[in-house]
């Protein structure tokens, strides 16, 4: 008799904490909620006006330099790549108060 009744609450319980898991959000189509990323104390806020421009690498990015973007300059950082000044650049991202940025790809 008690091995059924520990049998049936381990079964609750297993049911209870899958459903919990993060396959609810596969499941019933519910999105996982993550906090905001992490923002030094005193950077400004996120200027998404950038995203998608197009600038010129004013120092060299290796991985971190500036570019110039609309005639003003601003702290940048490559993913890891090493990019010469006077390359085009474009804005990837806003993040921590510096912009990632890619070196634009020649088209063939």
């Amino acid at each position: 008799m008690m091995e059924t009744i520990a049998g049936v609450a381990f079964a609750v319980l297993w049911v209870l904490l899958w459903l919990w898991t993060p396959t609810d959000f596969v499941l019933w189509g519910k999105k996982p909620e993550y906090p905001e990323p992490y923002r030094p104390p005193g950077a400004p806020p996120p200027d998404l006006s950038f995203l998608g421009k197009v600038g010129e690498a004013h120092t060299p990015l290796r991985p971190v330099g500036s570019v110039l973007i609309d005639g003003e300059q601003h702290t940048a950082r490559t993913k890891g790549e090493f990019i010469d000044a006077g390359r085009p650049v474009v804005v990837l991202r806003w993040a921590a108060g510096e912009l990632i940025v890619e070196a634009v790809r020649e088209s063939e």
